[in-house]
C-alpha cells in the first residue's frame, strides 16, 4: 500500500526537502512512497525546488483513506440496452452476481442482480407476460442464435407464449391471438397460426419457409423468426431477450471516489446491500464490498521533521504511522503499534 511521507504544517524548506528525500529513498528500496506537504510552500522553498528541478509535493489535507485509495472490485458494467442473457454472461465472467447499468454516455443509471433476473421465473405469470410485450425482435434473433425472416412495421404482441405440439389437429385447438408461438417446420400449421392472428412465429427445427406462409405473414403482419434451438431452450431464452432496463433497479446508492472510507462505512450501516458502486463524475470506478469494511483500511504515514500530532495533518491519529524521523522535542506522540522512531538533536 502507498506510504505518504509528510512534514509539519506551515512547511519550511527542511520539512519539504526531508519528505522528498525520504520518499526517494523508500522508492529506491522498492516501497511505493509519495512526498506530501501540509500547506503552501514559501518563496525560498519554491526557489529551491525550481533550482534543482523537483516538483512541488502533493497537498495532503486529511490522513483518512478515501475510496479512491483502496482496492475496489473491478468496474464491470453493462448497457441498459443489452439483454438479460448478456447480463448473466457478464456476471459469470466477472464472478459477481451484480452489475451497474449505464446509459449511452456511460453514466450509471441503475443496478441489476442475479436475483432480479431469477424473480422473472418465480413471479406471477402476469409479470413475465407484461415484460415480453416489449421485447425487440433483433434481441430475440441474437439470443436465439437465429435468423430474421419477416418483421412487420407494427408488432402486435400481448406477451403470451404458446408452444404448438405436433398433432393431427395442428393449430386448431390453440388460442394464439397476438401471441408468440413456437412451432416446428409444418407449413400448414404455420399458415393456420398466422391466419388465427398470431403476433409472431418462432420456428424450431426449420431451415426455410414456404412462399405462401411468408405471404400470409405479410398480409396479417405476423413476424417470423427462425430459432437456432429446440422448443424447450427457445422458450427458456425468450425471457432472457428482455433488455436490462426492463428489470434494473434505479434506486441507486452510490459513493464518490473522493469520499472518506470512515464516512462511507457510517452511511452503509443504513442499508443492507452486498456492494455499492463507486463513481467519479457519474461514471463507474469499481465496487465497494460491504463485507470487507469490517476491518477498514487506514492510510500508511511517515512523519518527518515533526512528531507532535498537533503539528501534523488532520485526523493523523486515525492513520497508521509507520515511522517518525525528527530533530525536535518529543511531546504528544502515541501509537497502537510498534513504530520506527528516530529523533536526533541535529540540524
Amino acid at each position: 500500500m502507498t506510504i505518504y511521507i509528510t512534514g509539519h504544517k506551515n512547511p519550511d524548506s527542511d520539512s519539504i526537502v526531508a519528505s522528498i528525500a525520504y520518499a526517494y529513498l523508500k522508492n529506491e528500496l522498492g516501497e511505493e512512497a509519495i512526498p506530501c506537504r501540509l500547506g503552501s510552500i514559501s518563496q525560498e522553498t519554491e526557489y529551491l525546488l525550481n533550482r534543482f528541478d523537483f516538483p512541488t509535493p502533493q497537498l495532503l489535507e486529511d490522513a483518512r483513506c478515501t475510496l479512491g485509495e483502496i482496492e475496489l472490485l473491478p468496474a464491470t458494467q453493462i448497457s441498459q440496452d443489452d439483454t438479460l442473457f448478456e447480463a448473466l454472461q457478464t456476471m459469470k465472467q466477472a464472478k459477481q452476481p451484480f452489475l451497474a447499468v449505464h446509459d449511452q454516455n456511460h453514466k450509471i443509471i441503475g443496478m441489476i442482480t442475479r436475483n432480479d433476473i431469477a424473480n422473472l421465473g418465480v413471479e406471477d405469470t402476469a409479470y413475465g407476460i407484461e415484460m415480453l410485450q416489449h421485447t425487440k425482435p433483433s434481441d430475440l434473433v441474437k439470443i436465439l442464435n437465429g435468423k430474421e425472416i419477416y418483421i412487420p412495421e407494427h408488432l402486435h404482441l400481448n406477451g403470451k407464449v404458446s408452444i404448438v405440439a405436433l398433432s393431427s389437429h395442428r393449430a386448431l385447438r390453440y388460442q394464439v391471438q397476438e401471441r408468440m408461438v413456437i412451432v416446428s417446420d409444418d407449413p400448414i400449421a404455420q399458415k393456420e397460426l398466422i391466419e388465427k392472428g398470431a403476433g409472431m412465429l418462432i420456428l424450431v427445427w426449420c431451415d426455410s419457409i414456404e412462399k405462401d406462409v411468408l405471404e400470409a405473414a405479410k398480409q396479417h403482419e405476423c413476424a417470423i423468426i427462425l430459432s437456432g434451438h429446440g422448443s424447450m431452450n427457445t422458450l427458456r431464452y425468450l425471457y432472457f431477450s428482455l433488455p436490462v432496463s426492463a428489470l434494473m433497479s434505479t434506486k441507486l446508492i452510490t459513493f464518490e471516489r473522493s469520499e472518506y472510507v470512515e464516512d462511507v462505512i457510517r452511511k452503509m450501516s443504513r442499508y443492507r446491500y452486498r456492494s455499492y458502486p463507486i463513481v467519479f463524475e457519474e461514471q463507474l470506478c469499481g465496487y465497494l464490498e460491504a463485507g470487507k469494511m469490517l476491518y477498514p483500511p487506514t492510510k500508511n504515514m511517515i512523519l518527518v521533521d515533526h512528531n507532535e500530532f498537533s503539528q501534523s495533518v488532520k485526523n493523523i491519529e486515525k492513520a497508521s504511522v509507520l515511522e517518525v524521523i525528527d530533530h525536535h522535542r518529543i511531546h504528544d506522540f502515541t501509537s497502537t503499534r510498534p513504530v520506527y522512531f528516530r529523533n536526533e538533536t541535529v540540524g
